[in-house]
This record gives C-alpha cells, structure tokens and sequence, in this order.
C-alpha cells in the first residue's frame, strides 16, 4: 500500500502527510522513491 501511495505522490495526485513522514525516515520507501524518479527521467528520455 505505501508503494501505491508513493507512486500517487509522485504524479501529484496526492499529498499525504504521514507518507511523507514515512518517507524520511524508511529507507526501503526512500529507494523506491529513488528508483521511480529513475525509472521515470529514463521514460521520459526515450
């Protein structure tokens, strides 16, 4: 479920403030977010 969140986050179609807190201070939540934005910037280049 926070994967699922994350990735609402990062397309802005959510703000959650206990997400957010989550994200600073879970490191596996905080690789993910890393590796949609990677995974993202590499879409958008192709």
């Amino acid at each position: 479920m926070q994967k699922e969140k994350l990735s609402a986050l990062m397309d802005g179609e959510s703000l959650d403030n206990e997400l957010l807190s989550s994200l600073s201070q879970d490191r596996a939540l905080q690789q993910s977010w890393q590796s949609y934005h990677l995974i993202r910037d590499t879409l958008r280049v192709m």
